[in-house]
């Protein structure tokens, strides 16, 4: 699966034929309100690829044919409302989703207009649905957007369940605990403070210093989330928290040298064997005009200076509950997410 954003018909033939053969094709569909982005749905259908294998993300700009459309084949919609709301003022038409019924999911959508995590992105999901004059979802519907529901969705392309405690599912599961008497509740309001495990394809990942001694995770190590103890295992032993610290804290102190780095492990990655395990990340733009952007940037003798900002948190403080009271597109709304913070 890969996400893009096409800038003709041409751009979507690859695409076209991975979903002719059972690929998952994940597309980033008609963000915004212009009314001129509806030419985004108008290509993606011209070609075929409004499909079951669609996950459409955002969508702010669709309207109820289109919604309609979506369901009718079996597609997914990921909804992001923080950054809808953050960005916009709006969010996608989601009571118009549910009723047509599209499948669902939530994302909290990147980190410079997102939520710190899904959890998060859940208490806003909830927020928005409290203040309709009838709430759109039930807490049960809010939390199959963050378990089922995505699961579904990825089921379409892959030979396995997931999302589902059944035979057979992929074994990503998440331990909260328990401060609320209704289940559902009990995953929407808890926050990092309340996670105890976590397992991702079975192997735990996550979690307090006694729950991965008594799962077995062998190479975890300490970390300090929201005030609270924990441990993690990135499922290999060279790869520990201060580690990745120290390797972000390098870049920040000499960025020039990290971009030489990276060019010269990208020049040997190149005339090498492109499935190399140690391959490096590529950045790589999902707006039409982004690859060309990049290729002359790359091009440049050397990166433009600009100031690193400090690494930020993994879990919203008080300076980010701050930032959101201080934006005015969301008339107040997001204020509410403060009444989480522990």
């Amino acid at each position: 699966m890969r996400t893009i954003v096409a800038g003709n018909a041409a751009d979507l033939d690859p695409y076209v034929t991975a979903v002719g053969q059972g690929r998952g094709f994940i597309y980033h569909l008609c963000e915004g309100t212009d009314p001129a982005l509806l030419g985004e749905y108008t290509l993606v259908e011209g070609v075929g690829l409004v499909h079951r294998l669609l996950v459409a993300i955002h969508g702010t700009a669709l309207g109820k044919p289109q919604l309609d459309a979506l369901a009718a084949v079996g597609a997914t919609l990921v909804w992001s409302p923080f950054s809808n709301l953050w960005l916009y003022g709006q969010t996608a038409a989601i009571g118009l989703a549910k009723a047509s019924g599209l499948r669902l999911c939530l994302g909290s959508d990147w980190a410079p207009s997102g939520t710190k995590n899904v959890l998060w992105e859940l208490k806003v999901a909830d927020i928005w649905n409290r203040a309709q004059p009838q709430p759109v979802f039930t807490p049960e519907e809010l939390c199959r957007l963050v378990t089922s529901n995505p699961g579904d969705a990825l089921a379409q392309a892959w030979p396995h369940p997931v999302g589902r405690l059944v035979p057979g599912a992929t074994a990503d599961l998440v331990v909260v605990a328990q401060r609320n008497a209704d289940v559902y509740a009990n995953l929407i309001g808890p926050t990092e403070r309340d996670i105890r495990l976590v397992l991702v394809g079975g192997a735990t990942r996550y979690g307090t210093a006694a729950l991965m001694r008594r799962t077995g995770a062998a190479q975890a190590t300490p970390i300090s989330v929201a005030g609270r103890a924990r441990r993690i295992d990135y499922g290999d032993p060279t790869v520990t928290w201060p580690s990745i610290k120290a390797a972000l804290q390098a870049v920040r102190a000499n960025p020039q040298a990290a971009a030489d780095s990276v060019r010269d492990t990208l020049a040997v990655w190149a005339s090498a064997d492109l499935s190399l395990p140690n391959a490096p990340f590529i950045l790589e733009p999902d707006m039409p005009s982004g690859d060309d952007t990049m290729t002359a940037a790359a091009a440049a003798a050397a990166p433009t200076a600009v100031p690193i900002p400090p690494i930020q948190p993994l879990t919203p403080t008080k300076a980010w509950f701050d930032a959101v009271d201080a934006n005015p597109f969301h008339q107040g709304l997001l204020s509410a997410l403060r009444s989480y913070a522990p």
